[in-house]
């Protein structure tokens, strides 16, 4: 996994995270907060772990471990979601740049919400960041189609931000990214998204999910550079 794979997973990764906000921005005050019964009860609360979950990353990545989550309640819509989860987009991306294929390689210690400590190299926990995200935002998906907002069962207009023309040109008719449809089983396989996965030491995951992960993305960034 070098420098060049992780800024095309992070790409990724807020690409979707954007199709999602904006099918999210159609719900109703009571839709966004309903509890529909998924790992976390609604939309909101789930969306907002996902923020939770990048924000105390990327403190990890500068040397202080956090120890609690997000309050869903602080983000009563979107709006306020999107606000911040932006300003914490283009801090991520800064702290990737000023990395290179070396850096990223390079281990970090830090602590899990509850204390326990762990170290892993920066490149595993990127990669885990993406692969959560993946995760839950299939979540999300499936209780936007459980209320029937109508973003979720449209056509997009590119899967890939460099694969549009060439993946519609072949007929995905899909809201989810295809991405999201290819990485999550893989990963679910190969429980790399289990939460706790990152912190079970390079023994038992590293070869796993770089061969894996790096494989499939090769195929996309092989469909994008086609388009």
């Amino acid at each position: 996994m070098n420098h060049a794979d992780l800024t095309t997973m992070l790409d990724f990764h807020y690409w979707a995270r954007d199709r999602v906000l904006e099918a999210a921005a159609q719900l109703t005050p009571e839709h966004y907060t309903r509890d529909l019964g998924s790992s976390f009860r609604s939309i909101r609360d789930t969306l907002v772990h996902l923020l939770s979950a990048d924000s105390n990353w990327l403190k990890r990545w500068r040397g202080t471990s956090p120890t609690s989550m997000l309050d869903p309640g602080d983000y009563p819509d979107v709006a306020t979601l999107r606000t911040a989860w932006t300003a914490q987009e283009t801090e991520i991306r800064a702290l990737l740049a000023s990395m290179d294929d070396r850096s990223v390689m390079r281990a970090m210690d830090y602590k899990t919400l509850d204390g326990r400590p762990f170290t892993s190299a920066f490149w595993e926990m990127l990669h885990h960041v993406v692969n959560h995200g993946t995760y839950h935002r299939g979540q999300v998906q499936t209780m936007l189609r459980q209320i029937g907002v109508a973003g979720a069962q449209r056509r997009p207009d590119y899967l890939l931000p460099r694969a549009e023309k060439r993946l519609t040109a072949v007929g995905f008719g899909v809201f989810v990214p295809l991405a999201d449809v290819l990485v999550a089983p893989v990963c679910m396989f190969q429980n790399c998204d289990v939460p706790d996965d990152i912190h079970r030491g390079p023994e038992a995951r590293g070869q796993r999910q770089n061969a894996g992960a790096c494989a499939l993305f090769r195929v996309l960034q092989s469909l994008a550079i086609g388009a």
